[in-house]
């Protein structure tokens, strides 16, 4: 190798394994995955613990609000078709419990039909998708639904004014 001494470039560092890419804002946003499906759990569950969200799950919406009512969730995710307390029942009792309706809801059915959707959002839930949707167009739905409050947070944390927009972030939140 008379071209290695040439070109003057250090040796290659020892391959080291990347570290895990743990995203800040995922640590601070605990997911609620409700669903009767432990195949759709498992699979909510694992790919947003992977991205470092903390993750808890339930399979209907009974205990959905049983976990709501002990500790504060970012955002609850849950399945629209489920025995004893359905997606439409949930979301009635989060929007009617104080302590919870403010908490964004993300609601996902195996049909994809648009009256639903429609009247889902008029019911309070902050978004509607297909159980087709892809994991990573979930997970930049989920942070779509925390942004208005992470951006809250930033601006309060830093100096000047700030607008916001009570409705997004419910007065409670903010206060």
């Amino acid at each position: 190798g008379a071209m290695a001494e040439v070109t003057g470039l250090p040796p290659p560092p020892p391959s080291a394994p990347p570290p895990p890419v743990v995203d800040a804002d995922a640590a601070k946003t605990p997911i609620l995955i409700v669903d009767d499906d432990p195949t759709v759990v498992t699979m909510l569950s694992g790919y947003f613990s992977k991205k470092g969200y903390p993750v808890a799950t339930a399979s209907d919406g009974l205990e959905a609000m049983n976990l709501l009512s002990t500790r504060p969730f970012e955002v609850v995710i849950a399945d629209l078709n489920m025995p004893r307390l359905d997606g439409w029942g949930l979301l009635r009792m989060i929007r009617e419990d104080l302590r919870t309706h403010e908490t964004p809801v993300a609601l996902f059915s195996a049909q994809d039909n648009y009256r639903e959707s429609l009247r889902l959002v008029q019911a309070g839930a902050q978004a509607y998708f297909p159980k087709t949707i892809k994991l990573s167009a979930l997970e930049l739905q989920v942070r779509e639904l925390c942004e208005p409050r992470r951006r809250f947070t930033r601006l309060l944390a830093s100096d000047g004014g700030m607008e916001f927009d009570f409705g997004a972030l419910g007065p409670q939140w903010v206060l």
